[in-house]
């Protein structure tokens, strides 16, 4: 994986951090008590959510840069035999 892919995807996950604390810090303290679990679980959700979408986001990534090195390696073969 590149550095500047690294770079966006660990810029990902700090925006989706600040984005939870700031959730919570707003909405957490006037919950009910039954409902700060409920909440909690859905955060939870949602946060797996985003990681399985980066996951999924760096495997496509990879996909294509192994298409990519793979098609420059054949025309460089074949500029080679021409």
């Amino acid at each position: 994986m590149t550095e500047n892919l690294k770079m966006k995807v660990t810029v990902i996950q700090l925006v989706e951090a600040e984005f939870m604390t700031r959730l919570l810090k707003c909405v957490y303290p006037h919950l009910k008590r039954s409902e700060k679990l409920e909440t909690l679980r859905k955060l939870e959700g949602i946060m797996h959510d985003i990681k399985t979408t980066i996951a999924w986001l760096r495997s496509q990534y990879e996909i294509l840069d192994n298409l990519h090195r793979t098609l420059a390696f054949q025309l460089l073969e074949e500029a080679e035999n021409v």
